[in-house]
């Protein structure tokens, strides 16, 4: 703003203006204090999900608490032998004895002057690993554990497809022998293969016998490495897919480029076999030797050395082995280990050989702690009783000070949180038939305030005695279909829409007057089947059976394309538009497909969008909806609601905030032009004033000065 001055007036202008716009600003000040206040609430917002994440962070900690009974593990020798619990583990006390620790083999040449000058004649200097001859081929019997040189085989699961587009999903996982592996190949349902020898002896393969002469037959990993380690992954439009070596022999050709021991030890260590070389000096007059050390240890990692050179030769300096263990007195059952663990000896423990004592008894012992099962579940309700606390202050109010507790104060959609959370925790648990069915039953009580007290000695006598009565009210679910009404958008002759949730899953089992579902609407779609719940609940897992059986496979019959669908509260089951999708699948393949969802729904639907089946019609087997039941689950999927970044509590207050604080910086900003304009206008105006009465004033000057000189004149005559 210009400084105008008074200058005529003798008014201050200047000041005059900036306290009317000083006052015209007023409006701007408290929306600018409304601004702060949005912010603090903001804060407040912000403060109240860490809260509510906390609360479900102790959920999931103690629903995955109760997947394994807790138990701790103690060793009495802790020098010779290690323990320490990985899955469910019985309660008991097994006396171990360790007789051998596993290793790996060495074996060393003989001496030799210098590492640079010429050790081995020219010829050839052959390895084998884990097998102990050179030329030995796979049989049936061959471990595993001794393939691919003694690395072995990554146990796990494969996905053979076959020419007719029929596919199985095999474990291997429980596998010891090549002939293991064979028959669960050639015995798998749904897809018609053989597995057999190669025609070298060597690895494996995999023959198709649908008889066709299109199609391809394919080996692929499902979810790990089992395909690669066993040589078969790949695909083959001849209908055979054939395996590589799995026993391969390593030769080194020795001529004048590599004949010293240093030539020697990069020349083995290039072969990338399951052992290293190195040279040792052992301090005598020809001090150095070629170290060949296998890379893995237990029986499988022996090594067979062959030097076509007589002259250049191994000896064995430490022979391979596996480590054994003996479990129990009367009669002791040995268990023997490639490495120094032992995984499966004992249920739910794992073993860790140290040092071997043959003479001296472990006590392997095995004990409940439901002391630490006590401590989760007294952080899940520590974590709810912040979440009250938390309300509870923001809904203080000093009624002498007439000031509220905090920015959420008496906050409608916080307090409807609090509630839902408070039903959800302390709410009896359905389909229960244990003893306990709320946690008021197992040293849960209300305390003041609302929050909850643990009587700890009355919950650790339930952990200790009803250890799965507390397990199912925390963790159970429950599948709500079986209890759901059935509707689909047509039904063909004989079957019937209420086979579809029937807690039948066996797929041979499918056909009219038997069981499962088929649409009467071939080649029309989308095909609907809804499940209506007598009240809303949050379905946390949808699994979706299809037809799929050796007859009838699903690249022939079953579902293609489908969407898992969930009602939106309150709207119409007739509007497409109503209904949110939470899972799609396209081009199924599989039989069984299992979602993992969070929706809180009164009806939930497959929606089938194409079938593979010739005739377009949709086949499904059983339609499972698992609802979290117990007080943990069913906790952790409403807090996960609640904070959903879309449409949740929290995101929903920001949005209002955000919206709010965007209409007052209009305001802010529409009433700055405002009074910009408004003083502007005020100083024209000042300006204004000024010339006029510069000019009366000039006017004046002029005509006082012209009477003055009328006066002298007269004066003067």
């Amino acid at each position: 703003m210009p400084k105008i001055g008074g200058i005529v007036s003798g008014l201050d202008t200047d000041t005059i203006l900036a306290q009317l716009k000083a006052i015209a600003q007023r409006p701007i000040t408290k929306l600018t204090a409304r601004k702060a206040e949005l912010d603090t609430r903001t804060a407040a917002w912000d403060a109240m999900e860490t809260k509510f994440v906390g609360l479900r962070t102790a959920a999931k900690a103690l629903t995955d608490m109760f997947a394994t009974r807790p138990t701790m593990v103690t060793s009495s020798d802790t020098a010779l032998l290690t323990a320490k619990v990985t899955g469910t583990a019985e309660v008991g006390v097994r006396v171990v004895k360790v007789t051998q620790t596993a290793r790996g083999q060495e074996s060393m040449s003989n001496n030799v002057a210098a590492v640079d000058t010429p050790a081995m004649a020219d010829g050839t200097l052959t390895l084998k690993v884990g097998n102990g001859t050179v030329d030995q081929d796979l049989t049936g019997a061959t471990l595993l554990s001794a393939l691919n040189n003694g690395t072995g085989v990554t146990l796990g699961s494969i996905r053979i497809t076959d020419r007719s587009g029929a596919f199985a999903v095999i474990d291997l996982s429980g596998n010891t022998t090549v002939q293991d592996v064979l028959d669960d190949i050639s015995a798998a349902g749904g897809v018609n293969v053989t597995a057999v020898l190669n025609r070298d002896g060597t690895g494996l393969m995999i023959q198709d016998n649908t008889g066709l002469s299109t199609g391809g037959l394919v080996v692929a990993e499902e979810g790990g490495t089992t395909g690669a380690s066993l040589g078969i992954l790949g695909s083959s439009s001849a209908g055979e897919v054939v395996g590589g070596d799995l026993n391969p022999l390593y030769q080194v050709t020795v001529n004048a480029s590599n004949n010293t021991l240093e030539g020697l030890r990069d020349a083995i260590n290039d072969l990338g076999g399951a052992f290293t070389a190195s040279i040792v000096n052992d301090g005598t007059a020809t001090p150095y030797r070629l170290s060949i050390v296998s890379k893995y240890t237990g029986d499988a990692s022996e090594i067979v050395l062959t030097s076509s050179d007589p002259g250049f030769t191994f000896t064995e300096v430490q022979a391979a082995q596996d480590a054994i263990l003996q479990v129990g007195t009367t009669n002791p059952q040995e268990f023997r280990s490639r490495t120094n663990s032992f995984d499966t000896v004992i249920q739910g423990i794992s073993l860790k050989v140290l040092d071997a004592d043959p003479t001296k008894a472990i006590n392997v012992n095995v004990i409940s702690a439901v002391g630490d099962a006590v401590g989760t579940v007294k952080n899940f309700i520590e974590a709810y009783n912040t979440i009250v606390t938390g309300v509870a202050e923001q809904n203080t109010y000093n009624a002498e000070t007439k000031t509220k507790g905090g920015a959420l104060f008496n906050n409608p959609l916080l307090s409807s949180a609090l509630a839902d959370l408070t039903n959800g925790i302390t709410g009896a648990v359905e389909g229960l038939t244990t003893t306990a069915t709320s946690i008021f039953q197992i040293g849960v009580n209300a305390g003041k305030g609302g929050v909850l007290e643990v009587n700890t000695a009355t919950l650790t006598d339930w952990m200790t005695n009803h250890y799965d009565d507390v397990k199912a009210l925390f963790s159970s679910s429950l599948n709500g279909a079986l209890t759901a009404v059935r509707s689909a958008s047509s039904t063909a002759a004989d079957y019937d829409v209420d086979r579809v949730a029937n807690n039948v899953t066996d797929p041979a089992l499918f056909g009219p007057s038997s069981d499962g579902w088929m649409d009467d609407t071939p080649g029309v779609f989308s095909d609907t089947v809804a499940l209506q719940f007598a009240s809303p609940r949050t379905i946390t897992q949808a699994v979706i059976h299809t037809l799929n059986t050796d007859a009838n496979p699903v690249s022939s019959w079953g579902i293609k394309d489908y969407d898992v669908e969930a009602l939106r509260i309150g709207a119409n089951p007739l509007d497409d538009a109503s209904w949110t999708v939470l899972a799609s699948v396209r081009g199924n393949t599989r039989g069984e497909n299992s979602h993992l969802i969070n929706a809180y729904t009164s009806q939930l639907r497959v929606k089938v969008l194409a079938s593979h089946a010739a005739d377009e019609r949709s086949r499904i087997v059983e339609f499972e909806a698992y609802e979290a039941t117990g007080a943990s689950r069913r906790t952790s999927a409403l807090v996960a609601r609640i904070s959903d970044d879309a449409g949740g509590l929290f995101s929903t207050a920001r949005a209002q905030i955000s919206d709010e604080k965007a209409r007052l910086e209009s305001q802010i900003e529409a009433t700055n032009s405002r009074v910009e304009r408004e003083i502007a206008r005020i100083e024209k105006t000042f300006i204004q004033m000024e010339k006029a009465m510069s000019k009366n004033q000039t006017m004046a000057t002029a005509l006082n000065n012209a009477l003055n000189q009328t006066a002298a004149a007269q004066s003067s005559r």
